[in-house]
């Protein structure tokens, strides 16, 4: 399996800050794309292996029962981001996405100080081509799947909470496949739509 990711920083509290969070986004990145050769599709338990055989990273524990913290963490010092990261996979349905974004806000506030996060959240493309492969007749919908659109409209009416930490960004992430079946789905759905407005 090839991927297609997108870094996306959604807060750095210095420029300098912002550069360290993407270079340890873009590092996490190369590794999910050397680890996940050879699947067939994303899901949270290769990423979760994927990450935690990596040097550096460590099992994330429960914030509390029922109630999962970080997949995975690095604490001390990582490609030069200082203090504790956490990596919060949203992959699964669309509720997840509020569970994901709440369990990282706890650790932000809470004893655990967790310094910087980062979510690896399925694309949109991958989330439609989830609900859509193999299916005789496609459409729109994605059946309630957590995808990147809706955590970032999520994520933006929770990050005026105050005690967030000072360094969160987003891996969106997707097969080859499914971004080349959406973007062909999308495009044709765009031509048929403009077709009949102005025939």
């Amino acid at each position: 399996m090839s991927l297609d990711t997108w870094v996306r920083k959604l807060r750095a509290s210095t420029s300098e800050d912002g550069v360290k969070l993407l270079k340890l986004s873009k590092r996490v990145v190369k590794i999910l794309e050397d680890g996940l050769q050879g699947l067939d599709s994303i899901s949270d338990s290769p990423i979760r292996k994927c990450l935690l055989n990596s040097d550096g990273f460590e099992s994330g524990g429960a914030i509390s029962k029922g109630v999962p913290g970080p997949c995975a963490t690095v604490r001390g010092k990582y490609l030069d981001v200082e203090g504790s990261v956490g990596i919060f996979l949203v992959l699964g349905t669309g509720d997840q996405t509020f569970k994901r974004i709440s369990s990282a806000y706890d650790c932000c506030v809470s004893e655990m100080e967790m310094e910087t996060v980062v979510f690896i959240v399925q694309s949109d493309s991958e989330a439609w081509w989830r609900e859509n492969s193999g299916k005789a007749t496609l459409k729109n919908s994605n059946g309630n799947r957590s995808y990147e659109s809706r955590f970032l409209d999520i994520f933006k009416r929770f990050s005026s909470w105050p005690g967030w930490c000072d360094s969160v960004s987003i891996i969106a992430i997707s097969t080859k496949e499914a971004s080349e079946n959406y973007n062909q789905f999308m495009g044709v759905k765009r031509r048929l739509s403009d077709y009949e407005k102005n025939g």
